[in-house]
């Protein structure tokens, strides 16, 4: 696994960082003004758009793990709820419009030593848009959930397909999220 990166500097003054006991850990903390970096995972969501016995898959066409298959996913952006964050990915990655169906999981990822986080799995239906890669895909396919391709990037990806394919894939209800 690759070695993560340390906090040298302060976010806030640019002073260099001190390891100090904080909440219960060690953790890179700026003796000057009091600031503390704290290492959380990032959020990330994926869709699950299935149809006929068949999902949407995507190769990634960037790192880590090029060449791969996985559905479409993407990291969660500071204005939008992980929900939002499914179908803007799909979108991208795509070209279909989709409706969330349910949350079906919720799934730790190690990043491929990258970076830690945390994916919301959401079952989806396609409702528009003409199947074509893009973003950081460089391929789009339907798969047979009986003959997914050999190379799946993400262990929590496939680890979902395998519950539905299993009839284990749970839903549970989307809330709306209201805007301020």
């Amino acid at each position: 696994m690759k070695r993560r990166r340390t906090e040298r500097f302060c976010m806030r003054c640019g002073r260099p960082l001190a390891s100090v006991p904080t909440d219960g850990r060690v953790r890179p903390a700026c003796r000057a003004c009091g600031w503390v970096y704290f290492r959380n995972p990032s959020s990330a969501s994926a869709a699950a758009v299935v149809s006929g016995g068949r999902v949407v898959l995507v190769r990634r066409s960037v790192a880590p793990y090029v060449g791969s298959w996985c559905l479409p996913s993407g990291y969660q952006e500071y204005d939008e709820s992980p929900e939002e964050t499914a179908v803007r990915e799909t979108r991208e990655e795509t070209n279909l419009r989709i409706r969330l169906l349910g949350l079906c999981g919720v799934y730790f990822s190690d990043g491929a030593g990258v970076k830690n986080t945390v994916v919301h799995v959401y079952l989806a239906e396609r409702v528009g848009g003409t199947m074509r890669a893009g973003d950081d895909a460089s391929d789009v396919r339907l798969f047979p959930l009986d003959g997914l391709p050999r190379r799946i990037a993400f262990r929590e990806h496939l680890d979902f397909i395998e519950e539905i394919r299993a009839g284990r894939a749970v839903l549970a209800p989307l809330r709306r999220r209201r805007r301020r």
